[in-house]
């Protein structure tokens, strides 16, 4: 992958900068859901070194910047099976999500569904610390991760696996509209 994009980088408008950022973003989204992996990486070094040059920059309210990199690092990450490394990357710099930087419940609520997916990918024994996550961002944007087939596929795959019955699960169960397994 090749840029020449630099000329996008200079200047007090920084707007162009993230837009660059979040194609990149996006890309390495794409990418990853077509199981390729040097491309996304390439992607996301791309839009971390627009988002290290810019810093944090809150045009059109995207929060384009470093501390969503970290993000989008763990949702790629997600998306090429890589869950558990992903997982252990976001901890060693775990985002501020309360700063200036991202101030989004929404966007919040899906870090923390991604940090559900990423535990359930790295087994089983990780499943309390899935639930956990996925409460949180069922807690911060109902609407959305009920709504989200993959979510439910996720609670759903939980209580599979589950080996004897906990409230936590039991309470996504109902609240996302899950039948009790028979």
């Amino acid at each position: 992958m090749e840029t020449s994009h630099s000329a996008q980088l200079h200047g007090d408008d920084t707007l162009p900068a993230e837009m660059l950022g979040f194609l990149h973003l996006t890309a390495a989204q794409c990418t990853a859901r077509d199981q390729r992996a040097d491309d996304a990486r390439a992607h996301l070094d791309e839009a971390g070194k627009i988002a290290a040059r810019i810093g944090e920059c809150n045009s059109m309210r995207m929060h384009f910047g470093p501390t969503n990199i970290v993000l989008w690092r763990l949702a790629v990450g997600v998306e090429l099976g890589a869950g558990g490394r992903a997982y252990e990357e976001a901890a060693r710099t775990p985002p501020d999500v309360a700063a200036a930087a991202l101030k989004s419940k929404n966007r919040t609520s899906m870090l923390h569904f991604d940090l559900a997916r990423a535990l359930v990918q790295d087994g089983a024994q990780r499943d309390a610390e899935a639930i956990r996550h996925l409460d949180t961002a069922d807690q911060l944007a109902p609407t959305r991760i009920r709504n989200d087939p993959i979510a439910r596929d996720l609670v759903h795959s939980l209580d599979q696996r589950a080996r004897r019955r906990v409230w936590e699960l039991d309470s996504l169960r109902r609240r996302f509209g899950i039948p009790e397994r028979g």
